[in-house]
């Protein structure tokens, strides 16, 4: 029997006689009451920097049951994520950051393909930009029915989704849907889209701590999303983070109306 290892920051700690916490974290912890020395023994032998060897021996006759307990709280460590073919748009410092962190965790990154012939093997494009991306600049992705995932950086701000499906709202409804509530919109994404740099303001703190935080958290929604085990989507929705007073929000997108994208 193959035994999970916990993930790197789950930590068991003790509650009392018999009685494992198990991930601290309010979201991801579970308490396990009523076991026994050996099963104690074989959970803290899980983590990730324990260096207990378990032997046949160590293996409780529960062990199938405390594994999968562990799993379903989805805090063991997975080791078996697919490489997927993923496609990094821009020239900016997030999207170089971007694809150094995707080949390291294993990914394939493949070059931006001419607009009318996406590449057949893309799982997933991230299109990165200083203020808003274009919807235009994702229409091949949507011909192409591949799934793709805009991040936008602008002044205190990051704004990571919504996550781009044929079945939901693309970046021309979300355009349409800014341009309905402001009649300006249009004319000021195109002043801000297409910048090299983020703006280097000191009320904002260090621009490379920024741009290291937009893409970890840019992993972290792409992880969730791709990964079979986890398989989170973001329903539609865009988060952004104001770095100014640390406050996070979410927006719920829908089809527009009048998309041609979504047009019969």
């Amino acid at each position: 029997m193959n035994h999970p290892r916990l993930a790197p920051t789950v930590r068991v700690l003790d509650r009392g006689p018999g009685c494992l916490h198990i991930g601290h974290s309010p979201s991801h912890g579970i308490v396990i009451d009523g076991l026994n020395p050996s099963e104690i023994h074989y959970l803290r032998a899980l983590e990730t920097d324990s260096n207990t060897t378990l032997t046949q021996r160590d293996i409780p006759a529960r062990a199938p049951q405390l594994n999968q307990l562990l799993t379903d709280a989805n805090l063991t460590h997975t080791t078996n994520t697919t490489p997927l073919n993923i496609c990094v748009t821009g020239h900016n410092d997030l999207a170089t950051g971007l694809r150094t962190t995707l080949h390291n965790n294993g990914h394939h990154l493949i070059s931006e393909p001419h607009p009318e012939r996406p590449h057949p093997h893309i799982d997933l494009a991230i299109l990165t930009d200083i203020g808003g991306v274009p919807y235009i600049d994702a229409h091949h992705w949507n011909k192409a029915n591949i799934p793709h995932l805009p991040v936008t950086l602008d002044g205190c701000t990051i704004t990571i989704g919504p996550w781009i499906t044929p079945e939901g709202p693309c970046l021309h409804c979300i355009d349409l849907t800014r341009s309905d509530e402001d009649p300006a919109w249009p004319h000021l994404l195109a002043q801000t889209s297409g910048r090299h740099t983020w703006d280097t303001t000191d009320h904002c703190g260090n621009q490379t701590a920024r741009t290291a935080l937009a893409i970890w958290l840019t992993t972290t929604i792409q992880r969730l999303a791709t990964d079979p085990t986890t398989l989170t989507r973001e329903n539609h929705t865009s988060l952004t983070w104001n770095l100014l007073d640390a406050s996070a929000s979410h927006t719920t997108w829908n089809i527009h109306p009048h998309c041609p994208t979504h047009t019969p």
